[in-house]
């Protein structure tokens, strides 16, 4: 059984989606890298860390399946530093640092800058013979209460940190804060209507939405009352995860492509890429433009999920690039509801239609009549499916629409 399938198996009674089952998984791997592992090219390094972002109204489960991933991120203690107090007494330190659920900016900044880690090395590694990183997590469960204040400073921030930059930060009453080598790895929830208030506020035309991997669902995958008890299976599930992100703690390094690898690569940037981000509207345009970085990123979360192995094969690459493909659907009609949408007057056509007659509709009868292209009904039906409770089903082999 694979790690994932692990995975699957500790949170099968969570109602939350599939697909903000799949992220934060990927993301728990991604924030135990840390910046321990990290590619190399003539433009410098990059670092396998993820911002992903579980976006669906209230009840669809973005805290439940978050909460897991927090749950095991913080299980392990790091013995090789001095144990810090807390209300029962002393402990030592997380081995992966994580931040709180309501931390300010100010505390993050100040309890980021004191997890700076100093590892022995070989000197083909670091001439100096020490490798040296400030590695964190960031795991909220609404991330509207990160932006109550200090919005531009907190956008700031979280580029410098997708981009594993140094960060200074100059301030008024409380000094100058410098934080090296930094590394975040960051995983929120929220609803549309916060999306929708950022836009207008311009808080996500800097860059950090563009480096996010935002996952747009409107339902949860079933519904159950009981989350209820774990089982046998699902706690062995547990304790082979948490043995396996320990054993990610001891990876430092660079990491490698084969010469096959890299030919796809580049094949896929000219002949796929390039056209997907010229055609793409205005708010997708960004997402394209650094797509082949968050490919990267999340392939290396795919590999690291199974294998200790330093080289990255061309299968961790496919599969983290259908697991893109497989959010980009929702993630362009979630943006194209945020702010000016020219296609909304399409939807509400559709969503009346569906109303007045009170029946379940083929696509061809919902869409009959509309001037519009396919991807652009597309955008429309998943704003239909995202935001107005829209559902699907198959009847006689046939794709059916109803309320």
């Amino acid at each position: 059984m694979t790690n994932i399938e692990k995975w699957y198996l500790y949170t099968k009674r969570l109602e939350s989606p599939q697909t903000f089952i799949d992220f934060s998984f990927y993301w728990l791997i991604a924030a135990c890298l840390q910046r321990r592992v990290w590619y190399f090219d003539s433009e410098g390094s990059l670092f396998p860390n993820l911002y992903v972002c579980l976006v669906g109204p209230p009840s669809t489960g973005k805290g439940l399946v978050l909460s897991r991933a927090k749950e095991l991120l913080l299980f392990h203690r790091n013995e090789k530093r001095s144990k810090v107090n807390t209300n029962i007494g002393q402990e030592y330190p997380p081995l992966f640092p994580v931040g709180g659920d309501t931390i300010t900016f100010e505390a993050l900044l100040a309890s980021m800058g004191d997890n700076i880690v100093m590892t022995p090395v070989p000197k083909t590694i670091m001439p100096t013979g020490i490798y040296s990183h400030t590695s964190y997590s960031f795991c909220l469960t609404e991330l509207s209460s990160l932006f109550k204040r200090h919005k531009e400073d907190v956008i700031k921030f979280l580029i410098k940190a997708y981009d594993c930059e140094d960060y200074d930060n100059t301030t008024k009453h409380m000094g100058i804060d410098r934080i090296r080598r930094m590394c975040l790895n960051f995983s929120a929830g929220t609803t549309i209507d916060f999306i929708k208030e950022s836009y207008k506020a311009g808080l996500f035309g800097q860059g950090f939405a563009s480096r996010t991997l935002w996952i747009f669902e409107s339902k949860t995958r079933f519904d159950e009352f009981f989350v209820g008890e774990k089982d046998k299976d699902m706690e062995q599930a547990r304790q082979d995860l948490l043995q396996w992100i320990k054993r990610l703690a001891t990876l430092l390094g660079p990491l490698n492509l084969e010469d096959d690898t890299k030919d796809w690569l580049q094949n896929w940037y000219k002949t796929d890429l390039v056209p997907k981000r010229d055609a793409a509207s205005a708010k997708m345009h960004e997402y394209y433009g650094r797509k082949r970085v968050n490919l990267l990123k999340l392939a290396a979360a795919v590999h690291f999920a199974d294998n200790l192995s330093m080289t990255i094969p061309l299968s961790a690459i496919t599969k983290a690039l259908k697991l893109l493909e497989s959010i980009e659907p929702n993630m362009a009609a979630g943006f194209n509801m945020s702010g000016r949408n020219e296609l909304h007057q399409y939807t509400l056509r559709m969503l009346s239609y569906l109303k007045k007659n009170a029946l379940k509709k083929s696509f061809i009868q919902l869409t009959f009549g509309m001037d519009m292209t396919l991807p652009e009904i597309d955008i429309c039906i998943k704003e239909l499916e995202l935001s107005y409770g829209v559902r699907t089903k198959i009847e006689k082999g046939e794709v059916i629409y109803y309320i």
